[in-house]
């Protein structure tokens, strides 16, 4: 074997490792033949570590002791956001330390926003409550103050001049037109870029507004239609899409990309977890399945490829399939992927059906309980740990921005993506907290490192104060509700009289949704926009998973305790009892009545906002003659019809959610009093019991 070769030209390293290392790829390919899984994580650590010492080995011989192993896996260097956060940790220590006195301390928070490009003005108003009164102060700022008033006339000044130049560059668009009639559909457009430029500075707005938007997907779908192989006019509308909250029109154009492979990895972001938030549930599960294939196939395929290489002698092709390997392994896309297909399978594990249903493979009946414990404990979403943190290979660039400063959330920057892996790990924590709830034995509150209280800990320091880090307001109600009800399940673990403490929680999980609740404007549904569907979605989210953990978690659903007194859980039965009558009362039913209104608004300003947009498209028909308004021709809408399409069903679908929490939040209830009562009326029973033997026995002595 070629390896045997290698290694007799390299007698220092330990002859056991070769023979360890080549038992170990004989016994996998035994597997591989006979259909098995090739190798574990351990196997290709192993072989990538004994590979290592070969080509460090080999290195030596031709450079100086200092040159490093060019085995070397994936760069440790962190993500840009994590630097930032040490950064702002650093500035906050220095704070600490110099208290009142020193400036510098807190002129540093100032300087850091302004490279940011951050719009938080806590660092200003900090520094002002501080130094507000000191002559020195506006020397200070004056820079800061003159950076925000520069960019104040550049966005008037822009914002006044958008439609003229936009204007010219639509009607420079139809000239060059001229240019292009003999290209194949493949070929790109020169005439292209005009229509890029007008959108750009549509978009590029001080106040976008729905004219902007409306405008800028007209001139994009005109740009598809002469150009339907232009991916940067399709990537451009799924953002613009999502952002009205349309899902349908977004899809379409996603699969129109023909995304495939690793493209996956480094593009699907721009819709993934988009979907599921607007309500797109069913879209949102098979888009996170068709992008886990690609890391599905990483784990079988690069095994095979690292004992073929190796058996080949192809030693510098090992760390190549290892790096492949582990940048697909800890990509932060597919923990992205893992989280939105748990969340969306969890919260539609109590869709409508029949309430019993027969296992296909087990002919055991399947109670509506068990498939929502089986969607939270499914292996198959579990989101691992990553040491060294996740890999980002999103391409962030594809999507052009005309200029950075101020970017709006149909934008897909790079600066966005840097809160998004906070996000991602908050989340992964929140499946961790539910998951582990279910696994906590009564009585074992006391491993301060059992996983539950390990979720908790990140939970909570996500949810206080400024450590958010810009993740949106929709994500933090859900965690700050998880975390609250996972502190409920900590409290189960003990006979001690918790009932203050589990009220508190309680009533701070129930205050988490009613504040996102009532912060939802629906006031003008015809200016559509996807932050009031995220709103709703995210309250639903929340109140199921409540729901389940109350339904499914023995400790916290409280009729166990009513029913089994000794258990030493009897003061969570108010607690409990309290919790469900305010999530019926609060939440459930003011999100139903709130999509009721939402969807008889939609269909009262329908018209009247059709009526807007046609003729804002009349209008547009003077920039050129050739505007289209997409649509394929085969049944799909055409821009705006497919707008409100879309949030029509999707509030119907949110309706038709939301009336099935309803249901079994009446049913846990109904259940939970049902047992209580069964619970007084036997321990009043066996009281009763108790107290007439007593009476006998004296009677008994008397007659005696």
């Amino acid at each position: 074997m070629q390896l045997i070769c290698i290694w007799s030209g390299f007698p220092h390293i330990k002859e056991e490792r070769w023979r360890l290392l080549l038992e170990h790829l004989d016994v996998k390919q035994e597997e591989v033949q006979d259909g098995e899984e090739a190798m574990s994580k351990d196997d290709i650590e192993l072989a990538v570590e004994v590979v290592s010492e070969v080509l460090e080995a080999k290195e030596s011989l031709s450079l100086p002791p200092t040159t490093g192993s060019p085995g070397a896996s994936i760069s440790t260097r962190p993500h840009p956001f994590h630097e930032l956060t040490q950064i702002a940790d650093f500035i906050a220590r220095m704070q600490v330390i110099a208290g009142d006195r020193d400036r510098g301390a807190y002129l540093a928070p100032l300087e850091l926003a302004h490279r940011n490009e951050s719009s938080d003005p806590d660092a200003f108003l900090t520094f002002w409550s501080k130094f507000g009164h000191k002559p020195v102060f506006y020397a200070d700022v004056e820079p800061y103050l003159l950076a925000y008033k520069e960019l104040v006339e550049h966005q008037v000044e822009h914002e006044v001049q958008a439609t003229p130049k936009s204007t010219a560059l639509a009607r420079e668009y139809e000239t060059a037109r001229e240019l292009d009639v003999d290209l194949l559909p493949t070929e790109p457009r020169h005439a292209d870029d005009f229509i890029l430029l007008a959108v750009l500075y549509l978009l590029d707005d001080a106040c976008p507004s729905t004219t902007s938007l409306f405008n800028s997907i007209s001139l994009l779908e005109t740009g598809i239609a002469n150009s339907p192989s232009n991916h940067t006019f399709k990537l451009l509308l799924q953002s613009l899409y999502l952002h009205l909250g349309s899902p349908s029109r977004a899809l379409s154009l996603f699969d129109s990309l023909e995304i495939k492979h690793v493209q996956l990895d480094t593009l699907s972001h721009h819709v993934l977890d988009r979907l599921g938030s607007l309500g797109a549930f069913d879209s949102a599960l098979q888009l996170s399945m068709r992008v886990q294939a690609i890391y599905h196939s990483n784990a079988r395929d690069t095994p095979e490829q690292l004992i073929e290489a190796m058996h080949r002698g192809a030693l510098t092709k090992v760390p190549e399939f290892h790096q492949f390997y582990r940048r697909l392994e800890s990509s932060v896309n597919r923990a992205v992927a893992l989280t939105e297909q748990w969340r969306w399978d969890v919260l539609r594990s109590h869709a409508p059906q029949p309430k019993e249903t027969v296992s296909k493979s087990s002919g055991v009946v399947v109670q509506p309980a068990d498939r929502a414990r089986a969607a939270v404990m499914y292996p198959g979403t579990l989101v691992d740990e990553v040491e060294g943190g996740w890999a980002d290979n999103r391409d962030v660039s594809v999507v052009p921005t005309f200029r950075p400063v101020g970017a709006k959330a149909w934008q897909v920057p790079e600066a966005a993506t840097k809160v998004e892996h906070e996000q991602a790990r908050a989340l992964a924590h929140v499946q961790r907290v539910v998951r582990a709830a279910f696994d906590l034995p009564a009585g074992e509150a006391g491993a301060a490192a059992n996983p539950l209280q390990v979720s908790l800990d990140v939970l909570a320091k996500i949810t206080g104060g400024d450590a958010s880090h810009g993740i949106s307001n929709e994500v933090l109600t859900v965690v700050k509700v998880v975390e609250r009800l996972g502190c409920v399940v900590q409290l189960t673990t003990t006979a001690d009289d918790q009932a203050d403490a589990a009220k508190s929680y309680f009533a701070d999980a129930i205050d988490s949704l009613t504040s996102l609740l009532s912060s939802i404007n629906v006031d003008t549904p015809h200016l559509l926009s996807a932050h009031p569907l995220r709103q709703l979605t995210s309250v639903l989210e929340a109140a199921n998973l409540a729901l389940i953990l109350c339904y499914l978690h023995p400790h916290i659903f409280a009729h166990e305790c009513a029913m089994h007194p000794p258990s030493g859980l009897t003061w969570l039965a108010n607690p409990f009892r309290g919790f469900l009558a305010d999530l019926q009362a609060k939440v459930l039913d003011p999100l139903a009545a709130t999509l009721v209104c939402v969807r008889d608004a939609i269909a009262q300003h329908k018209a009247d906002a059709m009526a807007e947009v046609s003729q804002q498209v009349t209008a547009m028909r003077a920039w050129g003659p050739h505007v289209q308004l997409g649509g394929d021709g085969d049944g799909e809408a055409a821009f705006p019809e497919v707008v409100w399409e879309d949030w029509a069903y999707l509030v119907d679908g949110l309706i038709e959610e939301t009336r099935v929490k309803q249901g079994i939040l009446r049913d846990i209830s109904a259940e939970f009093e049902a047992a209580s009562a069964a619970g007084s009326a036997s321990a009043s029973g066996t009281k009763a019991s108790a107290a007439g033997g007593s009476s006998g026995k004296s009677k008994k002595g008397k007659k005696k």
